[in-house]
């Protein structure tokens, strides 16, 4: 390896530089972080910060809300999309501005405000800045190297103004090269751009992951340069208070209904709520990569309800949808189908999950409608692989096979034809775990499946390798934790599953057309008609609430949903009289092929009509199988339901701190 000799007189004042005097000789190019290795910040965290450069534009609550949840997604666009590359700075401003109705003027007073506080909280590494000078003036090639949502010539003029002068040859973010320090992509990215192998670089940086163990994995030479632990200390200290500050910070009133009715409830709590949500898949849609190469397919049933909703959101308030979109049917039973044809042991997680499929016969009458039960080798509990030898071996097991090849093949048709020459497809639907898009990544494996969700979870606690590219918008914890409002979700999720459940029956079966098309059994004449929300129900009082929107009353609308979260909140972890009438949904399917069902809240309220209440030895029982037992124990329990509620309220908030203290010790 070729070794530049430096002149004797040069004195290198950085202490991490002056212990690699030889290996800085050796190296071809010398790099270095930036944030907090060549500029240094003081002790304010990124919360603060953003929120000091909303207010240099006098953006307000509504802005400085939608600037942080912007970002989140962005982030998650990106880990749906499976590229190790950043998020850009200019991509996010777009879309936090588009949730107010803001334009191009504000965006960039919001960009350039954000520039201008980071230059007020950075002050240069005056040794390491004299030192690179000193490399570069002795013919060294000097980079910046940093993971940030800058692009370079951005970053080249903050080093420029904080450091006083030119200082590196060249920049490269994360946001430009496409790769990251983290993923170990950058390293090898910049290499290449350089026209030199790895070990022929020296990377110096704060973090011992991103710029030191990332850097060495990628072949190149590194040193770390940190912060003091202090440091490291106040800096989260203080985006600890930054974060409480943005929560205890009073805002609009949480919404309260003007009657206790659904549809009053729907409109003034659920909308919006429904409205936030729907501005989280647009900002998706908008932040992920390749826009022109991805569909939005919405899943049946409750997808085709939310596109709907998503496609009066976009009407009022004139923003547009960046990517093609189409309604999918599909459900857990069809795309499950598809993954026994192609790759049968990633379904036997589920179905032996299913408390209802128990023997062979049980999942063979749900998946093809044969019911084998006549033969006892069928009754026996179920097992795949099993499953798949009765399939080839009995004259009942190959009609289900057949039967199940054939809506296999049919279901990929029908994906082939909406999706084109589209090679990511995005399956728009309710949540939780999201097996349906699991099925079909196993069933599919072609093509680049991303779950987007309300919200996911792991309520089955079966294995999640499918969480890489499932993405829950509203909220990704698997448990209720009261510090996280939307995570009161979790506690009553049948409630969001009937709100964009229309009228509807469940996709089972597909058949070809005449004009050699696919259609299911839920596409019977005028079924587009049923999808329009009943009369006097949550889902048409929310709908009206979109109604009210437009371009001038998105200023308002992230404050406004951020309150009637915390409203939402309240009925659902402590309910009363007025919320069980409102919000007791009746009814829930277990669907996959099975016609059953149960009350949500057992032997309580349903619809708001009271019942006879059942002896009290049998109330506790109830409220463990409700599927909302805050609402079954203040409907059992009328009189001692504060005191109840609260306990079961302190329970939640001691068992997620202890979680909380167990990932973090």
């Amino acid at each position: 390896m070729e070794r530049t000799a430096l002149p004797s007189e040069l004195r290198l004042r950085s202490r991490a530089l002056r212990n690699r005097h030889q290996d800085i000789e050796r190296a071809g190019i010398l790099s270095f972080d930036v944030f907090d290795t060549l500029l240094l910040r003081n002790l304010s965290s990124e919360p603060r910060r953003l929120a000091a450069a909303n207010a240099m534009v006098s953006g307000g609550r509504a802005l400085r809300i939608a600037r942080v949840e912007a970002q989140r997604i962005g982030y998650a666009a990106l880990r749906g999309a499976r590229i190790g590359s950043d998020i850009r700075q200019d991509e996010v401003i777009r879309a936090a501005v588009g949730a107010v109705g803001g334009g191009a003027e504000l965006a960039e007073r919001l960009a350039h405000a954000e520039l201008r506080v980071e230059r007020l909280n950075l002050r240069p590494n005056t040794a390491l800045v004299a030192d690179i000078r000193a490399l570069r003036a002795a013919g060294k090639r000097v980079i910046a190297l940093s993971d940030t949502m800058y692009m370079p010539d951005v970053l080249s003029d903050l080093i420029r103004d904080v450091a006083g002068g030119e200082v590196v040859d060249h920049v490269y973010t994360s946001a430009e090269l496409g790769f990251t320090k983290r993923g170990g992509g950058a390293f090898v990215e910049v290499a290449a751009r350089e026209g030199v192998s790895p070990e022929r670089i020296l990377h110096f940086g704060d973090d011992r992951v991103a710029d030191v163990k990332r850097a060495r994995a990628a072949g190149v030479v590194a040193g770390l340069i940190p912060r003091s632990r202090l440091h490291l200390i106040g800096r989260k200290v203080d985006t600890a208070i930054a974060r409480i500050g943005a929560v205890v910070t009073p805002s609009a009133p949480a919404p309260k209904p003007a009657e206790a009715t659904p549809e009053a409830y729907g409109r003034d709590v659920l909308g919006p709520v429904l409205a936030d949500i729907c501005w989280m898949y647009w900002s998706y849609f908008s932040l992920i990569p390749d826009r022109h190469d991805t569909a939005a397919l919405f899943c049946a049933r409750g997808g085709l309800a939310m596109r709907r909703a998503f496609d009066r959101y976009l009407e009022r308030t004139g923003l547009s949808c960046p990517v093609f979109k189409a309604d999918f049917m599909v459900s857990r039973l069809a795309a499950i189908r598809l993954t026994i044809v192609k790759n049968p042991s990633a379904a036997e997680g589920e179905l032996l999950h299913e408390p209802r499929l128990r023997t062979h016969a049980d999942v063979a009458k749900a998946l093809s409608g044969v019911d084998p039960s006549k033969d006892p080798a069928w009754l026996e509990p179920f097992a795949m692989a099993r499953f798949e030898a009765l399939m080839r071996g009995t004259e009942s097991g190959r009609e289900v096979a057949r039967i199940v090849e054939e809506q296999a093949r049919l279901l990929r048709r029908h994906i082939d034809d909406l999706r084109g020459d589209r090679t990511a497809l995005l399956l728009c639907d309710t949540g939780l775990f999201g097996s349906t898009g699991a099925f079909l990544q196993a069933g599919a494996p072609d093509i680049d499946w991303t779950s987007v969700m309300i919200a996911r979870a792991n309520y089955k606690r079966l294995p999640t390798r499918h969480f890489d590219f499932t993405i829950g918008l509203a909220g990704e914890e698997d448990k209720y934790a009261p510090w996280r409002i939307r995570s009161s979700m979790l506690r009553y999720w049948h409630l969001f599953e009937s709100l964009f459940e229309p009228d509807l029956e469940s996709v089972q079966l597909y058949r070809e057309t005449g004009n050699g098309g696919v259609i299911c059994n839920l596409e019977t004449p005028g079924w587009e008609e049923r999808l329009k929300p009943t009369p006097g129900g949550l889902m048409a009082g929310a709908m009206s609430y979109l109604d009210t929107l437009s371009p001038e009353t998105l200023g308002d609308q992230p404050a406004r949903s951020r309150a009637a979260w915390v409203r939402l909140k309240r009925s659902l972890t402590r309910p009363n009289r007025a919320d069980i009438a409102a919000l007791d949904v009746g009814e829930r399917s277990f669907d996959f092929g099975l016609d059953a069902s149960q009350q949500v809240i057992p032997g309580g309220a349903s619809g708001g009509r009271a019942r006879r209440r059942p002896r009290l030895a049998a109330r506790p029982g109830l409220i463990r199988d409700a599927f909302w037992r805050e609402g079954a124990i203040r409907s059992l329990f009328p009189v001692t339901a504060p005191a109840l509620l609260a306990g079961v309220e302190a329970a939640h908030t001691l068992r997620a701190a202890r979680q909380v203290l167990r990932e973090r010790l």
